[in-house]
């Protein structure tokens, strides 16, 4: 147990569909442990400047973060999970729907689609 962090890739962007819109929903990828003293290997914290330093264009409207549950990016770029949730969303206004693959195209269904499938 700890605190993790999360960055965003470009290259592990899905482009999907959500209520009939093609959108892009970005990835968040774990990082690494976060550590007390600021502790992190050069290639960490090479990561991690890298994310924060990121310009809020360049990143897509959408996040995911284990690859199921999407929600409207807060385009930090890099986020952790000390907070209960991922630093800057909030779990409950933020989230959009969930990201499926249906044949080879993703699809972000709201909530209530979800339940009903």
């Amino acid at each position: 147990m700890g605190i993790y962090i999360y960055t965003y890739k470009k290259k592990f962007d899905k482009n999907a569909t959500l209520n009939g819109e093609k959108v892009v929903v970005g990835v968040a990828t774990f990082l690494c442990k976060s550590t007390m003293g600021g502790n992190y290997t050069p290639a960490e914290n090479r990561e991690m400047n890298r994310a924060w330093n990121l310009t809020k264009d360049f990143q897509p409207d959408y996040i995911t973060f284990d690859g199921e549950n999407v929600y409207k990016n807060n385009k930090f770029g890099m986020w952790n999970d000390g907070s209960g949730f991922y630093g800057g969303i909030n779990h409950e206004n933020d989230f959009v729907g969930v990201l499926k693959k249906i044949g080879r195209k993703y699809v972000v269904k709201n909530l209530t689609k979800v339940l009903a499938d």
